[in-house]
């Protein structure tokens, strides 16, 4: 436990550069972005184990003004290998506008246009909904940031194996995230 808050104090402490790399003179910077959250679980009953895995990955790019203005998209990747669950996996696509502060605190929101949950035949479909991601980038160099987010999303499904829905399906969820960012110009 010392050594996390050892290494949360460090990366707040941290001076960052982030500030210098976006927006110079006065001009747009592109950034592109990957965040990841793996989760793993398993148990064993009757002599019985299972093994349950969570994988999301956000890929992220737009571009930041000089005043920390960012307007981007947000592509999303997962894949839930959960043993009995009918989705497993799944997209979603959006827009994004944020803002990223010198000190490396960012803060974005995503408005989830395209999204579809788990496998066909039954893949929960013309999903849409937000999700908001609040965090920290330390500069490892000039133009490479490493940080961590806290990503909340929440996405309403209206359609289920190519039938509309009676009540909609709603997935709402909250976790860490490992983000990594770069500047392009």
């Amino acid at each position: 436990m010392k050594k996390i808050i050892f290494f949360l104090i460090s990366l707040v402490m941290t001076q960052t550069t982030f500030a210098k790399n976006i927006g110079k003179d006065g001009d747009n910077t592109a950034i592109l972005g990957l965040s990841t959250f793996y989760y793993s679980s398993s148990s064993e009953s009757g002599g019985v184990s299972t093994t349950s895995t969570n994988t999301i990955y956000d890929l992220k790019g737009g571009y930041v003004t000089s005043k920390g203005l960012f307007l981007g998209l947000l592509y999303t990747m997962r894949d839930d290998n959960l043993p009995g669950a009918v989705a497993t996996g799944g997209t979603q696509l959006g827009a994004s506008v944020g803002y990223y502060g010198s000190s490396g605190i960012h803060f974005v929101g995503h408005y989830i246009t395209s999204a579809k949950l788990g496998g066909n035949p039954s893949a929960y479909e013309k999903g849409s909904g937000i999700q908001a991601d609040f965090g920290y980038l330390s500069s490892v160099t000039s133009n490479f940031f490493i940080g961590v987010d806290l990503s909340y999303r929440s996405i309403t499904y209206k359609d289920q194996g190519g039938v509309t829905l009676t009540n909609s399906y709603k997935r709402t969820e909250l976790f860490p995230m490992l983000s990594l960012m770069f500047t392009l110009m």
